[in-house]
C-alpha cells in the first residue's frame, strides 16, 4: 500500500475509484449482470457507510465518486469485499448460463493464481483522491460522459447504469445518490 502513497491520505475521504474486469472483458451485458453490481453496492453502503456521489456502470468497468467514514484503509476494505462478492455472483450467473466464452476468460486470468480458478477483476483498482470542488465536478462529468464517449448512448441520462439520470432527471429508482 506505501506504494501508491495512500498512507500519506490524512484528510481525503472523496475518491474517484475505477475497478475494471481483466483484460478489459465485457462481463455486464444485460440488466441481470449490472443488478449483481447494484445490489452490492446498496450492501456494502449500509456496511461501510459511505457516501455515493456518482456512478457509471460499463460493461467492462465501473468508476465511483465516493466518499468514504475514514479515508485511510477503508477504501481498499470497501474495493475488496465488493470485488469479492460480486465475482462469486457473477462466476454463478455464467456458470449457470454455461458461457464459456466468459468462464475460459477468467480461468485464463487465473492461470497463474495457485488456489484461484477463476478471476474476473483485475488486481488492483484505481483512485484519485478529490481535493477540490472543480476536481469533483470534473471527476463526475466525466463518470456521466462515459458512456456516451463508449458510444452506448446519444445523451448521458439514457444510459441505465449511471449516476447522470439521478442529477439530470431525479430519477433515484435504481440508486439512490448522495448529493453534494
Amino acid at each position: 500500500m506505501g506504494l501508491r502513497h495512500r498512507d500519506l491520505l490524512r484528510e481525503e475521504t472523496t475518491f474517484f475509484v475505477t475497478s475494471t474486469v481483466v483484460n478489459r472483458y465485457r462481463a455486464f451485458k444485460d440488466r441481470s449482470d449490472y443488478q449483481i453490481l447494484i445490489e452490492n453496492l446498496k450492501f456494502y453502503r449500509k456496511k461501510f457507510g459511505y457516501k455515493l456521489f456518482g456512478y457509471v456502470l460499463m460493461p467492462s468497468h465501473y468508476h465511483l465518486l465516493i466518499q468514504m467514514k475514514n479515508g485511510k484503509g477503508e477504501l481498499s476494505k470497501f474495493q475488496q469485499s465488493f470485488k469479492r462478492f460480486t465475482a462469486k455472483k457473477l462466476l454463478e450467473k455464467f456458470q449457470e448460463e454455461d458461457n464459456k466464452k466468459a468462464l475460459q476468460v477468467f480461468r485464463d486470468a487465473a492461470k497463474d493464481l495457485p488456489r484461484r480458478k477463476y478471476k474476473i477483476w483485475a488486481s488492483r483498482f484505481d483512485d484519485e483522491a478529490i481535493k477540490s470542488e472543480k476536481w469533483f465536478s470534473q471527476k463526475l462529468n466525466y463518470i456521466h460522459q462515459n458512456p456516451v464517449k463508449a458510444g452506448l448512448v446519444e445523451k448521458a441520462e439514457d444510459w441505465p447504469y449511471s449516476s447522470a439520470k439521478n442529477y439530470l432527471l431525479g430519477d433515484n429508482s435504481l440508486i439512490e445518490i448522495d448529493y453534494p
